[in-house]
């Protein structure tokens, strides 16, 4: 089974490094070391699974950052947990409301970083899975409208054959 993949968007090569370590076992990790990086690696296809982004850095901050991704279709749906050593109330909820998911405070205890990183990983596949139904769905819906359209023309054709003779 294919390991999801993380994407590390920080500046700072020892928390990359922290997360890279506790994090490779179970996922397949990329790096980025500026936020104009990790929205280009965000773009890429295959995309991130989730994405863990660095509040400060030099470039773009993880808050530009995380609107930039927004704006994108093929982004809106990963999730964003930022890395922050901020503990202002004001700071996570901007987070929150430019897009996040979560928030991840340095320095990190491991089981509730993989705990919180597991628990977004899970919704998305279920809202990937969900939103894949909802297609397969609208699909069906579509040739179901199609074959009726047929019957109907089909039923409007033989009655005006009926009619005719």
């Amino acid at each position: 089974m294919k390991k999801p993949m993380i994407l590390i968007v920080d500046d700072q090569p020892e928390t990359m490094e922290m997360f890279h370590e506790v994090l490779k076992e179970h996922f397949e990790i990329t790096l980025a070391r500026s936020g104009q990086e990790g929205i280009e690696k965000a773009m890429s296809i295959p995309g991130p699974d989730l994405i863990l982004l660095d509040v400060t850095m030099p470039d773009l901050n993880g808050y530009e950052v995380c609107q930039g991704l927004m704006e994108y279709e093929r982004c809106r749906n990963i999730p964003v947990i930022f890395l922050t050593g901020e503990t202002d109330v004001t700071a996570e909820t901007r987070g929150l409301e430019v897009g996040g998911s979560d928030y991840i405070r340095k320095p990190f205890n491991v089981d509730v970083a993989l705990a919180r990183i597991r628990t977004h990983l899970e919704l998305k596949a279920h809202r990937d899975f969900l939103a894949r139904r909802v297609d397969d769905l609208h699909q069906d819906l579509e040739k179901s409208e199609e074959e009726y359209l047929r019957l109907f023309e089909l039923q409007a054709a033989s009655r005006k054959a009926g009619n005719d003779s």
